[in-house]
């Protein structure tokens, strides 16, 4: 072998430390960097995607109509029966305290 490759292999031996910490350094940082990139673009990507759903979502929106007035009808006799049969209680409830107060009379007047 020739003097200058001796010399390079003693210089190898003498950094080895170094130069496999530059490298493990190095991939670290490119893994880092690989992650960083793949993670804006699917971002933007997902950031693209909604927007586009969104705008299509808002263009194509579709609207129904619901006919309720069977049920407002429906609510309106069921209020109004009800209404009803509260007046009846009431009169029937006045009924019985007349008749129990004209019998508390007659018997104080016997």
């Amino acid at each position: 072998m020739s003097q200058e490759k001796v010399d390079q292999k003693k210089e190898l031996k003498k950094n080895r430390k170094k130069i496999v910490k530059k490298n493990k350094r190095n991939a670290i940082i490119g893994s880092v960097c690989g992650i960083i990139v793949t993670l804006g673009i699917v971002g933007w990507l997902g950031y693209s995607g909604y927007t586009k759903y969104e705008t299509y979502k808002a263009e194509n929106a579709t609207t129904t109509a619901i006919d309720l007035s069977a049920i407002t009808d429906y609510e309106g006799t069921i209020t109004t029966v009800q209404s009803d049969d509260a007046d009846e209680t009431t009169t029937s409830d006045d009924t019985e305290e007349t008749t129990a107060s004209d019998d508390a009379s007659s018997e104080d007047a016997e």
